[in-house]
């Protein structure tokens, strides 16, 4: 039996409720934000918005957005005389150049420039115009997104020079010393850059990968049987979010390729987190992420600290960065060299990674173990 006399009664109730809330909850939700987290590494950290013409690709030049994040007040023996090494950061979809600078002036307070990318295939802003993601069906169209961006990460690489002369003076970049990094589709989209620079489509690029880390990647638009894989010490960093059995396989499918190859590769999951915790958003609003279970468990500090610990120390196992001794980031190396030790045993519960696969290649730095594989699900074992 209907009663609508009732349900006029509790709508008549509630909307006084929602006017009063609608405008508290924008300014409750700004006196929580937080910043994020402090970089731990030896070096302030300066920040340079830059726009750079990627001239290499076809057709009009597009303008490219980027973040660039470097060393600014550096002790006098840290620079190296050919510069600091380079990192290119791709992020997901949804994301910008600004969307994870926690874990990007992590990395240039270890001693790196940083090149956060603001891709042009839609998925975020570019050109300064506000760009609405829409639905993007099937394979093919996210391989033609995919394409777009190795296209663009490639021309910012082929551009190193130009955009080394709109930082302060003195910044000096070592193009030999070139690590990819991307989180989500980004994962993916570095993935298949890597891939590209080795394969020498359809040029060399001017640096050379060192090393490639996936954060939590989502492999879509990227097939390591048909794109390949460059055989560079490689990192796939997992939240649970992402060990679901589609993306579980498909990564452990790039690793086991990876690893095959005689390349370094080290597949890894941080408990009790979710996928956008690399990013900066769960650090400056926790609550209404944590709500929507877009946040662990973990405190918002200690979930990015476990993940971007992890990928600068595994930049320093694979000769990316510079670990001086008794610094955090040698003490972040030796926590990435020891999830290679611990590959072959259970993880104990208390412990913050599990390891799902790791090999050691034949070009990788010594560790007092010989190289090692899972037969867990997703691991590197044929």
């Amino acid at each position: 039996m209907q009663r609508p006399a009732l349900g006029i009664a509790l709508l008549a109730a509630l909307l006084p409720c929602t006017l009063v809330a609608l405008p508290v909850m924008p300014l409750l939700s700004l006196a929580l934000l937080r910043a994020t987290p402090t970089p731990r590494g030896r070096h302030d950290v300066g920040i340079a918005d830059v726009e750079q013409r990627l001239l290499s690709l076809p057709g009009p030049a597009p303008l490219a957005r980027l973040r660039v994040f470097y060393p600014s007040k550096a002790e006098p023996e840290a620079a190296a005389a050919a510069g600091w090494p380079l990192a290119v950061f791709s992020h997901g979809l949804w994301g910008c150049s600004a969307s994870y600078s926690g874990l990007c002036a992590e990395l240039a307070s270890h001693g790196a420039v940083v090149i956060a990318l603001e891709h042009g295939d839609g998925s975020a802003t570019s050109d300064g115009e506000a760009r609405v993601y829409g639905s993007v069906d099937g394979d093919d169209a996210r391989a033609r997104q995919q394409r777009r961006r190795v296209a663009e990460a490639r021309a910012v690489i082929d551009s190193i020079d130009e955009i080394a002369r709109q930082l302060p003076a003195g910044v000096a970049v070592d193009k030999s010393r070139l690590s990819l990094i991307g989180h989500s589709f980004g994962g993916s989209s570095v993935l298949r850059t890597a891939a590209d620079i080795a394969s020498g489509r359809p040029r060399v690029s001017a640096g050379l990968v060192r090393a490639v880390v996936a954060c939590d990647p989502w492999i879509s638009g990227y097939d390591e049987t048909a794109d390949g894989v460059a055989p560079v010490p490689t990192l796939a960093l997992l939240t649970p979010s992402m060990m679901y059995p589609g993306n579980e396989r498909k990564v452990g499918g790039v690793m086991r390729r990876l690893a095959q190859s005689s390349a370094t590769a080290l597949y890894a999951e941080v408990r009790d987190t979710r996928h956008q915790e690399i990013s900066d958003f769960p650090c400056i609003n926790h609550s209404p992420l944590r709500f929507f279970c877009m946040a662990g468990a973990r405190p918002p500090a200690e979930a990015h600290a476990l993940q971007t610990s992890l990928v600068a120390g595994f930049l320093a196992l694979a000769g990316a960065l510079d670990a001086p001794a008794g610094s955090e980031l040698a003490a972040q190396r030796e926590v990435a060299r020891g999830l290679f030790l611990a590959a072959e045993e259970p993880p104990p519960e208390e412990s913050d990674y599990i390891v799902h696969g790791a090999s050691l290649g034949a070009a990788a730095p010594p560790v007092p173990a010989s190289p090692m594989a899972l037969s867990a699900p997703g691991g590197l074992a044929a």
